[in-house]
């Protein structure tokens, strides 16, 4: 078995084949990267080799049987490689993204069938590490696709699947040495960085779940760092791996909001220019650029990276990325409030999905646009884009995307609120309309001007009326949104408990929005970012009380407060230590402090929570050669009452002294208490002698 279209008979036939192999696959993801998606596709197609092997006439199954197992005797003799299962491979998954791309019927189901007959062709390769990367990375890209198709049970089903190939990549793949190596290590830090990386993106009881199943790690950094070192290593998945870090420095952190920093950023553009000299105009690089300049808030020159981009003729074919092109254009614009310029960015696109003849995101598109035009004061173009929306809702089409489902809600809220009998002016519905798009979904926020973002700060403040309870919540969290993406975390609060305060009063259109669970949520984001831990999870468990399924923020929702939740776990579990305190014992941490240089000594902190029940908790101060004093007599604590915060400073004219602090369980006869602290001074953390 070997390359199909290369006849050979000895080893040395086959390593010409194999490298022949290999340069195929770098022509192959050259074109693609530089938009030619028709020639890549083609030349994976022929590495297939099915017209001339016979053979390759395997019948595949829809999926293969779980219970298939693969461990036969490894054999790396190169005689007897076949790489067409890896041609497979990549044929489906450049074709997935030219269907895509082109606006074709069926991607997903073509894409997943490709897939499984790639398993079925590695599966025919003799036992060495290239087939289990083969078969890992077909079997964790079909789970992915199962996502996409709304299946997401057999979906994750097939993502932890995957791992029976993948777990060897770690010490065999990484540390391969024989022919191919190259390829092999390259392989090998690409699939497990972007495994890390679908893991990590789970909701948290899925992360658990996998951890628990695969005995993998998930480590999002370890992953981001094995892509890294793909980049860096030059292999032949170099450029894919780029992608996959740049995307998610540059758009996914934004989305889970995550800071960028300068220096992070530095290293975004160091890569682009790498890859602009490697694969000049290419699509995936120019989008990714854009963003990288609209992060540091230079949108003229994003603007311009689109434009250019815009140009290319490739775009005749790929028509959903003409479409992207024109929703990020609209996107920059709305980030500079220009108003009247995103409402035609986003017209065209939508103009791209009704030509296509494709519902799904047109009315998305179509209400962008009107929000847009009712701002810039063009009651006609406005009219003309919400008639569109009324159009496709008035279809025989029951599978629309969330993002479609919005906008037939907005449009049911505009002829509500401000149509006949409505009290509340267009402008001021479409600004709250287009500021939660702006803020949650497209991220403008996070790419304006200090100015603008103060300007757009202003028109949320006066865009809801003293006796609209719900638009001035949705207001309030817009502009906690808009401040959380500043990193003004205190302005951000501000805004929450704002509109917290007014939950008594808000009616349908809040319920049917989410609006006060996303006000937890994000009070929890705030309070994470500015290190008050034990606020944070108490905000996101006001947040999983409050809400409801069904809203229009509800994906969001739970995507974002999972996330949360599962990054805030793992900060409590560094910040914090526990204890498990015996029945009839007492934990007492004894600190000393004194006056330095420094301060570092002077003055102890404490946090603590308990897990249930209670515990009794006093603080005693003795000042050296003093006598004791209670700061804190002893009493019992509830853990209902949630977290105890403390400090304590040496007092003036005090140059040291000890500080007792006792949490006590001598009042129990049969239960042991958990608690969760983080006591002591700047320089040293305290630790508990149980007695």
């Amino acid at each position: 078995a070997g390359s199909a279209t290369i006849p050979y008979h000895t080893p040395a036939d086959m390593a010409d084949a194999w490298e022949a192999d290999i340069r195929t696959v770098r022509e192959a993801w050259s074109h693609f990267l530089q938009n030619d998606f028709a020639t890549a596709e083609s030349l994976f197609r022929r590495g297939m080799g099915e017209a001339t092997s016979a053979a390759a006439a395997v019948e595949v199954a829809a999926e293969p049987d779980a219970e298939e197992d693969d461990e036969s005797p490894s054999d790396d003799r190169v005689e007897r490689r076949d790489t067409r299962g890896a041609f497979a491979l990549q044929y489906a998954l450049v074709g997935l993204l030219r269907g895509v791309s082109t606006l074709s019927d069926e991607q997903l189901p073509e894409c997943k069938s490709r897939l499984w007959h790639a398993d079925a062709l590695a599966s025919l390769d003799t036992d060495w590490v290239g087939k289990r990367v083969v078969r890992g990375v077909c079997t964790l890209c079909a789970g992915i696709v199962h996502c996409l198709q709304r299946e997401p049970v057999r979906g994750v089903f097939h993502i932890l699947r995957s791992w029976r190939w993948l777990r060897s990549l770690k010490t065999e793949a990484l540390e391969y040495r024989g022919v191919g190596c190259e390829v092999v290590r390259s392989s090998a830090l690409l699939g497990l960085g972007g495994f890390a990386l679908v893991l990590s993106l789970l909701p948290p009881h899925l992360v658990r779940a996998a951890a628990y199943t695969t005995g993998f790690e998930v480590d999002r950094a370890a992953g981001l760092a094995m892509l890294r070192t793909c980049v860096r290593e030059g292999g032949i998945y170099a450029p894919v791996a780029a992608l996959g870090w740049l995307a998610f420095h540059i758009d996914s952190k934004t989305f889970l909001g995550e800071e960028q920093g300068e220096e992070e950023l530095d290293e975004c553009s160091a890569l682009l220019r790498w890859a602009a000299g490697e694969y000049p105009s290419s699509l995936f690089f120019s989008l990714l650029e854009a963003d990288c300049l609209a992060c540091r808030r230079r949108l003229p020159e994003a603007l311009l990276v689109i434009a250019s981009a815009s140009r290319l003729p490739c775009l005749d074919e790929l028509r959903a990325m003409r479409a992207m092109l024109h929703y990020k254009q609209g996107a920059y614009h709305l980030a500079a409030l220009q108003w009247a310029e995103a409402g035609a960015c986003f017209k065209a696109s939508h103009a791209v999905y009704f030509s296509a003849g494709r519902r799904s995101l047109a009315p998305s598109m179509a209400v962008n646009a009107a929000l847009c035009y009712t701002l810039a004061a063009d009651e006609g173009a406005a009219g003309e884009m919400l008639a569109e929306v009324a159009r496709y809702r008035e279809l025989a089409k029951s599978n629309w995307v969330p993002a479609d489902r919005n906008a037939f809600r907005a449009h049911a809220q505009w002829t509500e609120r401000c149509g006949a009998g409505g009290t509340l002016p267009p402008e001021r519905w479409a600004l709250l309309q287009i500021a939660v798009r702006m803020a949650f979904l497209m991220r403008s926020t996070v790419w304006m001007t200090d100015a603008d973002a103060e300007r757009f700060a202003a028109m949320l403040a006066t865009a809801a009326g003293d006796d609209d309870a719900d638009s001035r919540a949705q207001a309030a969290m817009c502009s906690a949104q808009l401040h959380a993406h500043r990193g003004d975390a205190a302005a951000g609060m501000a805004q929450c408990e704002l509109g917290l305060s007014l939950s008594p009063r808000l009616g349908a259109p809040s319920r049917d929005f989410g609006t006060v669970p996303m006000l937890h949520c994000l009070s929890a984001q705030l309070h994470a970012s500015s290190g008050d831990l034990r606020r944070a999870e108490a905000s996101l468990d006001a947040c999983s009380a409050a809400a409801a399924r069904g809203t229009q923020m509800q994906q969001l929702l739970t995507f974002k407060s999972g996330r949360l939740r599962r990054s805030l776990g793992l900060q409590l579990h560094d910040a914090y230590a526990t204890l498990s305190l015996p029945a009839g014992r007492a934990a007492v941490f004894s600190i000393t402090l004194a006056r330095t240089a420094d301060e570092a000594t002077s003055t102890a902190a404490w946090d603590w929570a308990l897990e249930a029940r209670d515990i009794d908790f006093g603080v005693r101060w003795t000042a050296a050669a003093g006598e004791p004093a209670e700061l804190h007599p002893t009493s019992r604590h509830e853990a209902a009452a949630g977290p105890v915060e403390g400090s304590f400073e040496l007092p003036e004219g005090c140059e040291s002294g000890l500080l007792e602090l006792t949490l006590s369980n001598r009042f129990s006869y049969f239960r042991s208490k958990a608690v969760s602290y983080r006591i002591g001074t700047a320089a040293v953390k305290a630790e508990p002698r149980v007695e």
